[in-house]
């Protein structure tokens, strides 16, 4: 499940440590799937938002090309106190990676150049130097 993107989630994640889990990682293996659970970020695939919380926010972020708009908006409404769910009674069917396939490598570039432009609006130019490092 998604987490917001950190240096010290994104080292976890792009080295595969074993057993480490960035602060805010959570497994649905250990949920109960039966009840729905406040999340820090939805699915860009499927996402229900009421326009109250949309009005106050802003819609998503057109400067990302793909990749990273539904955290950054994720972000955005929790910062201005809306609590996300993710609903288990909820059902979407979603082809993920149906955009990307035909150009991998380009959409590998873009998902990073988000992650960038992410990390710099949240967290400032260093940590997103610190990032490109990584």
């Amino acid at each position: 499940m998604f987490t917001c993107a950190t240096l010290t989630s994104e080292f976890l994640r792009m080295f595969h440590l074993p057993g480490i889990r960035p602060d805010g990682y959570y497994s649905m293996d250990e949920w109960n799937l039966y009840q729905p659970r406040s999340v820090d970020i939805l699915l860009g695939a499927c996402m229900l938002i009421r326009r109250e919380a949309l009005d106050q926010v802003g819609l998503l972020d057109e400067q990302y090309f793909m990749y990273s708009e539904e955290v950054d908006l994720c972000s955005r409404l929790q910062s201005a106190g809306w609590k996300l769910y993710w609903i288990p009674t909820a059902e979407v069917v979603h082809f993920g990676g149906q955009s990307t396939r035909q150009v991998s490598a380009d959409m590998f570039m873009r998902l990073y150049e988000s992650k960038v432009r992410y990390i710099r609006k949240n967290y400032g130019r260093i940590h997103a130097l610190a990032y490109k490092l990584l």
